[in-house]
């Protein structure tokens, strides 16, 4: 059995608002040691885990604070110094509160030569710090960070390690984990001071939270199409726009999965690879989008292109870029080494403990739809729940070659 509690007090709080303390606590039960359980080679050991806490995440630096940037200004022709709001502050701004469960085991097989681990979790968030916009006839700046709603997730991890040749010469072992996540928005709260509660909040152009819909999740108006007269080529007349913006995907991977394997020969040469893969997500492609705009991407001229991308082009010019909203699910190869491990005596003559060299291989190769340049990539990482691939540079392939050796 454990507890703990927890106390914070930030400098990124807000003035109004003083410290936070989270307490928690969690038991194990290791059944495999208890006389009655089976003392049997499949099942060499088994915990019984669960935990239940309370936690937090502090505002970012400066969003409880109202701050200015320097600025150039033209006075009468000549360049002056001035500032400009560069944040909006906000004196009440708390801490999110996180309160999540967690039930799971875990299990040794085979003389412990599987190792399984299986979790379960349920997190509920309140006072989620969201960016809201505000008017322009302000004076303002774009948004302030206000704490609203409410936000649960729910998931399961698993893990795998297991070890399934140990000779003198091969050894192979291998690992698999794996994740899911559904993550639903409950509330957004009322309107300060009164029972009205806050609508919908605009991300950007094509995200929004939306109570019931994931976080920053997309939404745009749908359209159809069709090539009525069989030419090759989609006219705008073609095309019919929907009246409201639907929902159009989640911004998070809402699937994880990764298989690590491993080979040794002759205690002298191992090979490892990790591949992952992450789906049941979209990215916009606002590269893709903003050459289609000026008309300078292949689809808005060549009728040799697919009809879909065709029609996506010109419903741009209708007021939606659900066509480039796309799946952003992907499988990566994204690593692969190759280890030359010294034998003992020779690190011995040298005076060490070990050397080994390793050449590795980084984001060689990845399979996905997506049409980018990566499905990984963010243009707007630091921005709140703001998701966009535009003129983004996408992850280098590397090889890198290094030297360890441990005194």
């Amino acid at each position: 059995l454990n507890a703990a509690f927890r106390n914070d007090k930030n400098s990124a709080f807000g003035q109004s608002f003083g410290s936070i303390t989270y307490p928690s606590y969690g038991a194990s039960w290791v059944v495999s040691d208890e006389s009655f359980f089976p003392k049997i080679n499949v099942l060499s050991s088994l915990r019984l885990r669960a935990a239940n806490g309370r936690s937090g995440r502090q505002p970012n630096f400066r969003d409880a604070i109202t701050f200015f940037n320097a600025s150039t200004v033209t006075v009468s022709g000549t360049d002056a110094p001035g500032i400009a709001i560069g944040g909006t502050g906000n004196i009440a701004l708390r801490p999110e509160r996180s309160a999540e469960t967690e039930l799971g085991f875990d299990m040794g097989l085979i003389g412990q030569h599987v190792n399984f681990e299986y979790t379960h979790y349920n997190k509920k968030t309140d006072d989620l710090l969201i960016a809201v916009p505000l008017a322009p006839s302000l004076g303002l700046s774009a948004s302030q960070f206000q704490n609203l709603g409410t936000v649960r997730n729910v998931g399961n991890e698993i893990s795998l390690q297991a070890n399934v040749i140990d000779t003198r010469q091969v050894a192979f072992d291998f690992g698999v984990s794996a994740s899911n996540n559904d993550n639903t928005l409950l509330s957004l709260g009322f309107l300060p001071g009164t029972t009205t509660k806050v609508p919908p909040i605009i991300v950007n152009t094509q995200q929004k939270q939306v109570v019931g819909s994931p976080l920053g999740s997309y939404w745009q108006r749908p359209y159809t199409f069709a090539d009525a007269n069989g030419d090759g080529i989609i006219a705008r007349s073609e095309i019919k726009l929907g009246d409201t913006a639907v929902y159009l995907g989640n911004i998070l991977p809402k699937r994880e999965y990764s298989v690590s394997p491993s080979m040794t020969f002759f205690k002298m040469l191992k090979v490892s690879a990790l591949v992952d893969h992450k789906g049941g997500f979209k990215l916009f492609d606002n590269t893709r989008r903003f050459h289609c705009s000026f008309g300078s991407c292949q689809e808005a001229f060549d009728k040799s292109m697919p009809l879909a991308d065709q029609a996506a082009s010109i419903a741009i010019a209708l007021g939606t870029d659900a066509g480039y909203i796309e799946s952003a699910a992907f499988t990566k190869l994204r690593e692969l080494s190759f280890t030359l491990l010294a034998p003992d005596r020779f690190a011995e003559r040298m005076g060490v403990q070990n050397i080994d060299f390793t050449i590795a291989g980084r984001n060689l190769k990845t399979w996905t739809d997506y049409k980018g340049f990566d499905p990984e990539v963010n243009a707007v990482a630091g921005a709140n729940f703001s998701t966009q691939e535009f003129l983004t540079i996408p992850p280098s392939r590397t090889w890198t070659a290094r030297i360890n050796v441990t005194f």
